[in-house]
């Protein structure tokens, strides 16, 4: 059985925001520790908003400590760079929010978070950042893919994992073109590998820990969309739709042809509460039989 080494972590706390290197973090079966626990919503409707829509968004940095979540970014709000809010919500809070086809109830974090994100991303709606209410579990609603687990406000399954060596031959030929090299971030991975043949994650089904202390099982290919082409540190768009264009050629999605793929959406089978980090050595199978 082949192994892998986990080069990266990363948890995205907000939906859309910027991301967090981690050196570990804890499995759950609903993804990594405080991902997606938060999304920003129009305030009129409840709909989910992202960087396909504000691609600003990419410039709010997160933070995590015992208590609070914090948003920062000096660059779109000068006088009021850093806010805090609270990871206890008012249960009066409630309200409805919309990801994809789901219907969440979730409790709003106030207008200081609204109107901080409002102004810095220069929204024309009004915005709310909102959490999902403590009660309420957000239901899978692509069963027959992804398995019963569901994410928070992930937009399917509750990981993402992404090979290293398949970034680097899309960066050969897109260096091969002139073009920008792509970065990791760009594809927004939860967990990153590093050890297999490019692309080759496709194939397989399910990755353990070396002393099987968790098992996470590899659903199907992540198709992509636009975010992957916006450039993480300054938020404009790479020219001539890439890395989209490029990658699209040679790792497409088996039933759509044009539409590029990277990454395997996965699922937690075994091991809820147990830590994943940098470095860590991984079995990875092509069966489903444990």
């Amino acid at each position: 059985m082949p192994r892998v080494r986990v080069t990266d972590i990363f948890i995205y706390p907000v939906k859309s925001l910027r991301g967090i290197a981690l050196s570990q973090s804890s499995l759950t079966y609903t993804g990594l520790l405080h991902d997606r626990r938060w999304m920003i919503v129009r305030a009129d409707n409840g709909q989910f908003v992202t960087q396909r829509q504000l691609p600003t968004m990419c410039l709010i940095r997160t933070g995590i400590d015992e208590h609070y979540l914090s948003l920062k970014s000096p660059s779109l709000m000068p006088e009021k760079p850093e806010i805090l809010i609270p990871f206890e919500l008012p249960l009066e809070n409630e309200m409805k929010a919309q990801v994809w086809r789901d219907e969440c109830r979730v409790l709003d974090a106030g207008d200081e978070a609204g109107d901080w994100l409002t102004d810095a991303l220069k929204s024309p709606k009004p915005l709310r950042l909102v959490a999902m209410a403590p009660d309420f579990k957000r239901l899978q609603s692509q069963t027959d893919r992804f398995g019963e687990q569901a994410a928070i406000f992930a937009d399917a399954a509750p990981y993402l994992i992404a090979n290293r060596d398949s970034l680097e031959v899309l960066n050969q030929r897109l260096a091969a073109e002139d073009k920008a090299i792509a970065r990791i971030e760009q594809f927004r991975p939860n967990i990153v590998v590093a050890g297999l043949e490019p692309f080759s994650e496709h194939d397989y089904k399910r990755l353990h820990s070396s002393g099987g202390e968790y098992t996470l099982q590899l659903h199907d290919r992540c198709e992509r969309c636009t975010m992957i082409g916006i450039n993480p540190d300054t938020a404009e768009k790479y020219a001539e739709h890439e890395p989209y264009r490029t990658l699209a050629l040679f790792n497409a999605m088996p039933d759509k042809p044009q539409a590029a793929a990277f990454g395997e959406n996965a699922s937690l089978l075994r091991g809820d509460g147990q830590n994943i980090g940098v470095g860590d050595w991984l079995s990875i199978d092509r069966e489903l039989e444990e």
